[in-house]
């Protein structure tokens, strides 16, 4: 697995959820999930989904449109 911003595989990947853990109905689904090397998801002061949720957000839209 890969993050999906900067395509890391050395270091620590987690999933994101797009829509929150608390709701239920999408908690286990993997389109509601996106792998992200651990400084993207928690760190980075520019796209972080957690830090720099603006950045993420803007990323997001860029990269993964609906």
């Amino acid at each position: 697995d890969k993050c999906a911003i900067c395509g890391r595989m050395d270091v620590k990947i987690d999933a994101h959820h797009l829509i929150g853990k608390a709701r239920v109905l999408t908690r286990n689904d993997p389109k509601n999930c996106i792998l992200l090397c651990i400084t993207h998801h928690l760190y980075d002061t520019e796209i972080s989904a957690h830090m720099a949720p603006l950045g993420f957000t803007e990323w997001l839209q860029e990269n993964r449109p609906i």
